[in-house]
């Protein structure tokens, strides 16, 4: 992934200025897939700029109207000021292409085998989220890390007390494991119980990961117990 291009932007700004005058399809390699979809889906048309180019968002109309005034591209690339944001799927450049006023901006997703394509128009400011440089989009468990770091730090605190209880004595191994059963699984007193618990535990790990070295032995101390 690499910053968006100054000649990116102002080709889009070529088709698209002003939005009055847009009578012929963008080509569809300029578009984003998702846009590409919305125009098809809902039978959209260029004679209809508003719904062809943006969104839908309260203020679309007004953003067709800054466009319309304002957005003129000239022979060369421009210097434009841009931000970027991301979420676990997607990657969007926020084009700050008319200053007047409220101003706007032009909205490019990332393609992972095209780059940069013309996604939507909005009014500024920027998004509050947004960064001046590109970074790795956060994934789903960060996320949840995040918004949720007690009951994320409860599950690894669980987790941590399972794997250590491989490292534990037989006894202390049942303990754990217990403690992490259901609560109707076990009930107090019930020693076959936490130890079926516990090896029940266990064949659903060996299964799973077969570089765990085997504990044949252990069977033979659980008589103990009995």
């Amino acid at each position: 992934m690499f910053p968006i291009q100054s000649h990116t932007v102002h080709l889009v700004l070529q088709y698209i200025s002003p939005p009055s005058e847009l009578t012929q399809p963008l080509p569809p390699h300029l578009l984003s897939r998702s846009l590409l979809q919305r125009h098809h889906f809902l039978q959209i048309s260029p004679d209809n700029p508003i719904e062809y180019l943006c969104w839908p968002a309260p203020r679309s109309a007004r953003v067709i109207e800054l466009l319309n005034i304002f957005s003129s591209p000239g022979d060369q690339p421009g210097q434009y000021y841009v931000r970027y944001t991301s979420d676990p799927e997607h990657t969007y450049a926020h084009v700050q292409v008319v200053t007047h006023e409220q101003g706007v901006r032009l909205l490019f997703e990332w393609d992972d085998e095209d780059g940069w394509k013309y996604h939507d128009s909005q009014l500024m400011p920027f998004p509050s989220t947004s960064r001046s440089a590109l970074h790795p989009p956060i994934t789903p468990a960060e996320q949840a890390r995040e918004r949720y770091p007690s009951v994320t730090r409860g599950f690894l605190d669980d987790e941590d007390r399972y794997w250590n209880a491989y490292n534990a004595p037989l006894y202390e191994s049942i303990s754990a494991f217990s403690a992490l059963a259901p609560p109707n699984t076990l009930r107090e007193g019930s020693a076959d119980k936490a130890e079926d618990a516990y090896w029940a535990r266990y064949s659903s790990v060996q299964g799973a990961c077969s570089s765990f070295p085997s504990l044949v032995f252990l069977p033979c101390l659980t008589s103990s117990l009995s």
